[in-house]
């Protein structure tokens, strides 16, 4: 059970970084537009 917590809180620091360093390295304004497109991705 300890092994699946680990596992599990490893994945989301490691979405968190991917997200944070990989998908928003321009910070920008967010259009009204861009905002429904990431919310029904």
């Amino acid at each position: 059970m300890l092994t699946l917590l680990i596992a599990f809180l490893a994945l989301v620091i490691f979405m968190l970084a991917l997200d944070l360093g990989v998908f928003h390295r321009k910070a920008h304004e967010v259009s009204l537009r861009e905002a429904w497109t990431w919310t029904f991705v």
